[in-house]
């Protein structure tokens, strides 16, 4: 017994230890906004392809890692088309010094999606590169001579509908908003519905009429039928959405694609988004989104049959500036 309580103490005391040590804060993500030229070919025919809209990075050290990045192009070939990331392989680069100026070599794994050809995917990535003064840098990257060949996901053969030859990219700071979310959520489970409310808070870059959330954190504690829940940004997709002008009022139309992690219902997630409109006065925004498409199904994450486990049929979110942003505001007048 004596010896059992000399091992125990050592363990207790670790335990004790552990528990007061402060959890690793995550590196805060920085935004930029985003002008690219890219020179293809298609079918053949050489073409230029202009994107613009918004990204987000991390950095630790001299790792730098994308973990969003939403990009459209209102003409190509392939008619309208947007490129956001590939989450299912990270788009990393690195710093060449913690000390600027430093060169910044960036790999970028994308998903093409077009009009008329479905979704591109490329085995290779678009590595970008530039020496920059300060993070989030002002600064155009440029790719030098490439050969990346974009093909039709899913295709077995491989068959390349897109292939880049060269890229050139202005890079500049993206202001990130921050905004308090209030919502209330009526889903059903099964033959049961529930309305739940859930609060918390959200990050999002606006580029001209492009609107990028790159971050969004709600809960709810009060559902029986879901249990304690909580709601972020599901990385397979961007939640990007749109202004309907440059000026306001104006409507602003945004998608969300959801990872909901329910203690009764697991982990739950969808392949369409939720989508959200409303008239705005200004940006960051105070009013009430209200649902703007039919019923979302979500099925439980890695089902390969995709079984729904719940549907979201109706959505009211109350967005308002955050505290930060409101106190920022008040200074600036």
């Amino acid at each position: 017994m004596k010896r059992l309580k000399n091992l125990c103490f050592p363990a207790i005391m670790l335990a004790l230890v552990l528990a007061a040590m402060p959890a690793f804060a995550q590196p805060p993500l920085e935004g930029v906004s985003i002008t690219s030229r890219v020179q293809a070919t298609v079918g053949g025919a050489a073409t230029t392809i202009i994107f613009t809209g918004s990204g987000a990075h991390s950095r630790n050290g001299l790792a730098v890692n994308f973990t969003v990045k939403q990009l459209t192009a209102a003409t190509s070939p392939l008619g309208p088309i947007s490129a956001s990331l590939d989450s299912a392989r990270p788009s990393t680069g690195t710093l060449s010094s913690e000390t600027f100026p430093a060169v910044h070599r960036q790999n970028f794994f994308l998903r093409i999606k077009t009009s008329t050809m479905g979704t591109l995917i490329s085995d290779a990535p678009l590595t970008l590169s530039a020496t920059i003064r300060s993070s989030p840098p002002t600064a155009t990257y440029t790719s030098g001579a490439v050969n990346v060949a974009f093909y039709r996901e899913g295709d077995p053969n491989k068959q390349p509908v897109l292939t880049v030859r060269d890229v050139s990219s202005d890079i500049t700071p993206a202001a990130s908003q921050n905004v308090s979310i209030s919502s209330l959520v009526t889903a059903t489970v099964g033959t049961a519905t529930t309305t739940v409310q859930f609060t918390g808070s959200a990050t999002n870059l606006v580029s001209g009429q492009n609107v990028l959330f790159i971050s969004k954190q709600l809960t709810a504690a009060n559902s029986a039928l879901l249990g304690p829940t909580t709601a972020t940004l599901d990385s397979r997709e961007s939640s990007n959405g749109t202004l309907g002008s440059s000026t306001f009022p104006t409507t602003h139309t945004q998608n969300f694609f959801l990872q909901i992690q329910s203690q009764n219902l697991g982990t739950l997630v969808a392949d369409a988004p939720i989508v959200l409109a409303a008239t705005i006065q200004g940006c960051p925004p105070n009013a009430t989104y209200k649902f703007n498409t039919k019923p979302v199904p979500f099925y439980r994450q890695g089902d390969p049959s995709k079984q729904t486990v719940l549907t979201i049929q109706n959505v009211v979110s109350d967005v308002t500036p955050s505290t930060a942003a409101k106190a920022l505001a008040k200074k600036k007048k």
